[in-house]
């Protein structure tokens, strides 16, 4: 996977992105905002995005992306994204077409990259990282040194998503 380009703008966009869709609601311009900038990476195997069951009746979200079948369109269920169900041969999609639809209105949100990893990779990588590092610092210069790695190798991800996940690695980190 390519490093993002502007660690700056996904450091800016990282930082509301959880919040988003409460203060500003959901939309295609939120949306677009909250995926980042090319490549939104979903720890785990599943993912909700965080928007209100209000959102959830008005739209359906639609990732649209293509197989050696053809053009496969997937609307997740309750907004979760969920990597079984997208039926994957890899660890992702290297271009896919995220859109709102609002019952017949289909509403272009992003052209986007949209990759999963687990959590014990996360884990080993972090480790290795660590390591190379010689780094034994203290646990807040260990969190931003996590964070900037994973918007270099990872792109977005979900705000909430990536401190539970550093937090649990620093809590097993010796």
């Amino acid at each position: 996977m390519a490093p993002v380009q502007n660690r700056s703008a996904v450091v800016t966009s990282i930082s509301r992105s959880s919040g988003i869709f409460a203060t500003d609601g959901l939309s295609p311009e939120t949306l677009k905002k909250y995926f980042g900038i090319d490549t939104f990476t979903i720890v785990g195997s599943k993912f909700t995005l965080p928007v209100s069951s209000r959102d959830k009746e008005k739209y359906d979200l639609v990732i649209r992306y293509e197989t050696e079948k053809g053009v496969e369109e997937y609307i997740p269920t309750d907004f979760t994204i969920d990597r079984d169900e997208l039926k994957l041969q890899g660890n992702g999609i290297p271009e896919c077409f995220l859109l709102l639809r609002e019952g017949e209105k289909e509403l272009p949100v992003k052209q986007a990259a949209l990759f999963f990893v687990e959590e014990r990779q996360l884990f080993a990588e972090f480790n290795a990282l660590l390591k190379a590092l010689k780094h034994n610092g203290e646990k807040n210069e260990t969190r931003e040194i996590l964070r900037n790695y994973c918007f270099d190798v990872y792109g977005m991800i979900d705000r909430n998503v990536l401190e539970t996940t550093i937090n649990s690695f620093i809590g097993t980190y010796r």
